[in-house]
């Protein structure tokens, strides 16, 4: 159940690969790690807005053995301190029916389009999820949006896909741009 305060504060949702940074694949080592040279005033511009900006993503690298979590907590610092974000929560777990590695085979509401991630975060800070938005480029992460109660953006870029998202732009420095 979302959660609601009236005098809760405001987040962006922010999906990392797509919206934050180049979808390289998988993002596994800090040569892949290719940060929009946009990203940090994207962010400063949701902060000057009262917004909180917080990074939810997927990360299934971790469960597929790709990389370490201490590895993924190191990419997530330089983003971080590169693009100026709040917080970063991610969900190291693949869909139930994939190939994992122990202890990563677990049936998890973190994965988006699960909440989890958003419901910990609106719990953490105090957000209310009724002002607040999902930026994302992929069909998930607007599903995880709405599931969360939160308005949906998605970041089309070069794709075209049929989504059913509240607002559509192409990058996450144009929403900033926009938001009110």
């Amino acid at each position: 159940m979302p959660v609601i305060d009236a005098q809760g504060k405001k987040a962006v949702f922010l999906d990392r690969d797509g919206v934050l940074c180049e979808d390289t694949d998988y993002v596994t080592c800090f040569e892949k790690l290719k940060i929009f040279p946009f990203a940090a005033e994207a962010v400063e511009l949701m902060h000057q807005k009262g917004y909180l900006a917080i990074v939810v993503t997927n990360q299934s690298g971790v469960g597929r053995g790709m990389m370490t979590e201490a590895t993924l907590q190191l990419l997530n610092e330089a983003l971080q301190k590169q693009t100026g974000v709040d917080r970063i929560y991610y969900c190291p777990h693949l869909p139930p029916e994939a190939e994992e590695f122990p202890p990563y085979r677990v049936i998890c509401n973190c994965r988006k389009p699960g909440i989890g991630m958003l419901k910990q975060a609106a719990e953490e800070y105090g957000i209310d999820l009724t002002q607040s938005y999902m930026v994302g480029d992929r069909i998930s992460d607007i599903q995880a949006g709405k599931r969360a109660g939160v308005k949906t953006v998605y970041l089309s870029g070069e794709k075209k896909m049929q989504v059913d998202a509240d607002e559509g732009y192409a990058s996450v420095l144009e929403f900033a741009k926009m938001l009110v």
